[in-house]
């Protein structure tokens, strides 16, 4: 019984002593698993800060382009602006694309400039150049016609604006240094053109002209007889 127990007691030990060896194996294992979970949290906020940095500079860049963007289309627009005669202002919101493709086909031939521009940007170049009333009117959806001619963007315009009266409306505008109105813009689309007014006027001084030669022939003619 002695040898048995002898033996039992071996046994134990032997196997507290594998018992022992398994649970500090388990320790080291957990360990190092608790560092690398430790080690791979720490990359992780690393990659996520970075990648929040990235984001942020892009976002800044992004809004450094798109500021210096709208200077150069507000400066662009100014400079049309200073050159123009005339500036109006539509509300196109209910012209379809055929009508649309018509009525910007007529603009071009006469020398008429016909975009739809942003409120914003056209709101700090009409600020720039002095048309502050238009402000105002900027509203919705709103294109825009410039022009030399003071005439010839009046004329066009209103001729669909009465034709689709639902749906194409003239706002307003700025012609020769003051604002007008609807009503001014009809009474102007009354107008010939530009190059009509100096027809007339080149016209009427032929006329003038013709006359005073005629006369001036009938004076000579009467001295000859005298």
């Amino acid at each position: 019984i002695a040898l048995d127990n002898s033996s039992f007691l071996l046994k134990l030990k032997g196997n507290r002593g594998k018992a022992w060896t398994l649970s500090k194996i388990f320790a080291e294992r957990k360990k190092a698993a608790d560092k690398k979970a430790l080690e791979d949290k720490k990359a992780a906020e690393k990659a996520a800060a970075e990648e929040k940095k990235r984001l942020a500079e892009e976002k800044k860049a992004a809004e450094k382009q798109a500021l210096e963007e709208k200077k150069a289309a507000v400066s662009a627009l100014v400079e049309k602006l200073e050159k123009s005669n005339a500036v109006l202002l539509v509300d196109y919101r209910g012209i379809n694309v055929a009508d649309d493709t018509a009525l910007r086909k007529e603009l071009r031939e006469a020398n008429v400039e016909y975009k739809v521009i942003k409120n914003n940007i056209m709101r700090h170049a009409c600020e720039n150049v002095g048309m502050h009333d238009l402000v105002e009117d900027l509203v919705g959806t709103v294109a825009v016609a410039i022009s030399e001619d003071e005439i010839a963007p009046c004329r066009v315009l209103n001729k669909y604006a009465s034709q689709y009266t639902d749906k194409f409306n003239i706002k307003s505008g700025f012609i020769d240094g003051q604002k007008v109105d609807i009503n001014m813009i009809r009474n102007l689309a009354k107008l010939p053109g530009r190059e009509g007014l100096i027809a007339q006027v080149a016209g009427s001084f032929n006329s003038i002209i013709a006359s005073l030669a005629r006369g001036l022939d009938a004076v000579r003619e009467q001295k000859e007889s005298a």
